[in-house]
Parts: C-alpha cells; structure tokens; sequence
C-alpha cells in the first residue's frame, strides 16, 4: 500500500490545485484523487510523473511505502 505525499508537497512548494492543472493538464479530479491516501494506487504512472514534475520533485517523492 502507498500514501500519498502530494498534498504536503503542495503546501511546502506553494502550488495550488489550479496550478498543477495547467502545467499538466490533468482535470481536478484527477489532482484530487492523487492528493488521498487511499486513492493513490488507483492513479496512472504517467499520471503521477506529470504531477511530480509539476511539482519539481522527484518520482518516488510524491509517495512512500505503507
């Protein structure tokens, strides 16, 4: 199972949800579903790459093993 690291990361580099959707034109939910815990898992790869790019952090900082 993994946790998901998003929404601090959001906070600490100060990107709003809007944000991460124009740099990656992901919809909202999209953003929404990443930033839980327990959705996730259900996220793409692809998916999550643009988010932690967007983000300017590496891959596997968006997220860690439960």
């Amino acid at each position: 199972m993994f946790s998901s690291n998003i929404k601090l990361l959001m906070r600490q580099k100060n990107k709003s949800i809007e944000a991460i959707m124009e740099e990656t034109n992901l919809d909202w939910h999209t953003i929404i579903k990443a930033r839980k815990a327990s959705e996730i898992g259900d996220c793409k790869l692809s998916t999550l790459k643009k988010i932690a790019v967007s983000l300017g952090v590496g891959f596997h900082d968006i997220f860690e093993e439960d």
